[in-house]
């Protein structure tokens, strides 16, 4: 009886393992990671073995309560096997079938955002690949205020090693409601060997991250205007994520795509600061538990300064900027 009972459950477990290597399209083969060899065979039983454990904001729950699908943001755990994690979140994503509508496909974090029923939930929490789920809330744009309040312009006529600092060589990406480009201060062009040498429109999903707005133009001729007005660093480049539409809401998973847009261009446009005057009504306890904060954190890995507005409604008012441990705050 216990022999038989043992058999059932090996078998089990064998048949889980070869289903889990025909989906990674692994088949036979031996994955080359480094110089170690591990089989599909070992990513299998360890999937198999390992007990779901799953952070879900209590929002997402709530939300699909009310309104039968909900906008999430879902991260993926480290894998143990080094660089496959493409693979595992391809798999996650294509399990969901009909019970989740793609967004985004984060590639300098492991995780991805979209559109979910309440099945497709029940999936994710018994995915043992998944770490964490968050609803997809919504960002505000922040007013701004001027060079004289920082003395911007007493940086500006420093010398060191002989250079003004003033932004020349660097580039600052710029998350907010896009960008008039067409403006004389902020270059008049778009493009190669213009001010604004790139940039994505994550609302409408084109290459271009025209301002439908205002806020966002403003937040950029106050970082580099160079004109009839001059910015904080009038020689710097910018990128130009918009990630706001023109009412000035921003949802966190076009933001986390923003980030992840700067990250992977990092070295392209020799990109060392993230831009964003964005923030919502509610405080955080812990900078980390922000669903922003592991796509902020990678970009402070990459030594891209993270900077967001934080005060604009008063210190007596509760309000949430990006609440993560690595960014700054102005």
């Amino acid at each position: 009886m216990k022999i038989s009972k043992w058999r059932g459950i090996i078998l089990v477990l064998l048949f889980s393992a070869a289903v889990f290597i025909i989906e990674f399209g692994l088949n036979n083969n031996n994955l080359l990671i480094g110089e170690n060899q591990i089989t599909g065979l070992q990513i299998a039983i360890d999937s198999v073995l390992t007990e779901p454990n799953v952070s879900v904001d209590e929002e997402v729950e709530q939300e699909l309560n009310e309104n039968n699908e909900a906008e999430i943001i879902v991260y993926l755990k480290e894998s143990a096997y080094g660089n496959i994690e493409e693979k595992i979140r391809k798999n996650s994503i294509k399990s969901l079938k009909d019970d989740f509508e793609l967004e985004h496909e984060y590639s300098s974090l492991n995780g991805f955002a979209g559109n979910i029923t309440e099945s497709g939930l029940e999936k994710l929490k018994n995915n043992p690949n998944v770490e964490s789920i968050y609803l997809s809330k919504t960002r505000t744009i922040f007013l701004q205020d001027s060079l004289p309040l920082i003395n911007a312009t007493l940086v500006q006529n420093k010398l060191i090693n002989n250079f003004n600092l003033t932004g020349k060589g660097q580039t600052i990406c710029i998350l907010d409601t896009g960008i008039n480009y067409s403006h004389n201060d902020l270059g008049g062009c778009f493009g190669d060997g213009c001010k604004v040498i790139a940039g994505y429109d994550y609302v409408n999903n084109d290459n271009d991250p025209y301002d439908d707005n205002g806020h966002g133009t403003h937040v950029a001729g106050i970082a580099t205007a160079n004109d009839n007005i001059k910015g904080v660093a009038p020689e710097a480049n910018l990128t130009i994520i918009k990630v706001c539409d023109a009412a000035g809401d921003c949802a966190d998973a076009d933001i986390i795509a923003g980030i992840d847009w700067c990250n992977n261009n990092r070295t392209k446009f020799n990109i060392n600061v993230i831009s964003m005057s964005l923030g919502a009504s509610l405080f955080s306890d812990y900078c980390n538990d922000d669903p922003l904060a592991p796509s902020i954190n990678a970009a402070v890995e990459n030594n891209i300064t993270v900077v967001i507005a934080a005060g604009n409604n008063g210190i007596m008012e509760k309000f949430q900027p990006l609440l993560v441990c690595k960014m700054q705050l102005l």
